[in-house]
């Protein structure tokens, strides 16, 4: 960080997966794991990182719930014992 005062965290962590090698197995680079490790170390007081360029929004986290669907819940009238609709009793 003190190499390169004015990158992003996405560079910095990205410099740190290539110094420390940490890849995974299809070839990228741990930049996540890379960057959550980073934030600790920032948040407890270790390292200090440049302010986030861009906020992230979760869209999900503030949406309205889905509209009720009601239901229709009267039961069938099922002969539960023997598997079979009643008869039919047309008078």
């Amino acid at each position: 960080m003190a190499n390169n005062p004015n990158a992003s965290r996405y560079a910095l962590s990205k410099e740190l997966c290539k110094a420390w090698n940490w890849i995974q197995a299809n070839g990228n680079l741990r930049d996540m794991v890379a960057r959550g490790f980073m934030l600790k170390l920032h948040r407890e007081g270790h390292i200090t990182l440049p302010p986030p360029k861009r906020k992230i929004t979760n869209p999900f986290v503030n949406r309205a719930p889905p509209p009720k669907i009601e239901v229709d819940q009267t039961l069938l009238e099922i002969d539960l014992i023997h598997d079979k609709a009643p008869a039919n009793t047309a008078g």
